[in-house]
């Protein structure tokens, strides 16, 4: 008993040097302890002068455990590091993966609303509480669909789809106070699967019904614009052709009748390509240009108000 707890008080050096050092200096420590083992069992032989072979055999016996102990304990030691500093990586990743999911969310034009099966709105872009129409909504940083009673209809959508797992989409209309409203486009994803034993939650799409219009309009401008374009091109050379035409004609007439229809012909097909040029100086992007204008005004709450009604 006593040599075995002699052991372990020489093994805790070189566990703690194979842990906390290099292989280089676990070894050396578990040589150390090893040649001091050694000593002491020859110290132990010329004093007594008694057979010492059991004691040698056992002394280099526990030299081999005490370096596979130097070499099993910094191997491990170095894996946890890696896996350490593995995992410390990954959640640096994470937390800069998490910053810039963030950072897209609030830059979204559409609103996004993370919501549980308790009607908590765990998290919110500033898109979506602009059409919540809520100051609770703006300010609060967590609040519930159910303390507005103009929210129930989002409220619906959401336990339908955490309900069924399905997604849904559908127009629904937010009222803001007793006669505010306004009209949105949902869509919901679920975030969880449906059937796992795990929180519910639910991602919230809203895109304003009037910003979809707006952006129609816009496209079909563009469109327009872009056909408009492609016409004038198609008229022009033609147009060139007549005018050339006319112009060879009014050099070999002379009769003055049809010199005065050669002249309105020649002055509507200058009217005609002067239409033609206004529209291709429409469509062409003019890039030096600076366009002046009033500075932005900061719309009041009445203001805002009418504007959504």
């Amino acid at each position: 008993l006593p040599n075995l707890m002699a052991s372990r008080w020489r093994a805790l050096p070189i566990l703690l040097a194979s842990v906390l050092g290099s292989l280089r200096l676990a070894m050396g420590t578990a040589a150390w302890v090893t040649v001091l083992l050694l000593g002491s069992t020859l110290w132990s032989y010329l004093s007594t002068q008694t057979d010492a072979a059991p004691y040698f055999v056992q002394a280099a016996l526990s030299g081999v455990g005490y370096f596979v102990i130097a070499l099993l304990g910094n191997q491990l030691a170095s894996r946890l590091a890696s896996e350490a500093q593995r995992a410390r990586r990954s959640q640096q990743a994470t937390h800069i993966q998490r910053r810039v999911n963030a950072l897209v969310i609030n830059s979204l034009p559409d609103g996004v609303l993370v919501v549980d099966d308790q009607g908590h709105v765990r998290t919110a872009n500033p898109a979506a509480r602009q059409l919540l129409g809520s100051q609770h909504a703006l300010q609060a940083h967590v609040f519930d669909l159910k303390e507005e009673t103009g929210w129930r209809a989002l409220l619906d959508l959401t336990r339908l789809t955490m309900g069924t797992g399905h997604n849904q989409e559908e127009y629904v209309t937010i009222w803001h106070g007793d006669q505010v409203q306004r009209r949105v486009h949902a869509r919901t994803r679920v975030a969880t699967p449906h059937g796992i034993q795990a929180e519910n939650l639910c991602v919230l799409f809203l895109q304003d019904q009037r910003e979809m219009e707006a952006r129609m309009r816009t496209e079909k401008l563009a469109s327009m614009g872009r056909l408009s374009t492609a016409v004038a091109h198609e008229i022009r050379n033609p147009l060139a052709a007549i005018s050339q035409a006319n112009a060879l004609l009014e050099e070999d007439i002379t009769d003055p009748r049809l010199q005065r229809l050669t002249a309105m012909v020649g002055q509507n097909t200058k009217r005609l390509a002067k239409i033609v040029d206004d529209i291709l100086n429409i469509a062409r992007v003019h890039p030096n240009e600076q366009l002046g204008g009033p500075s932005a005004l900061t719309l009041n709450a009445s203001v805002h108000r009418i504007c959504s009604e």
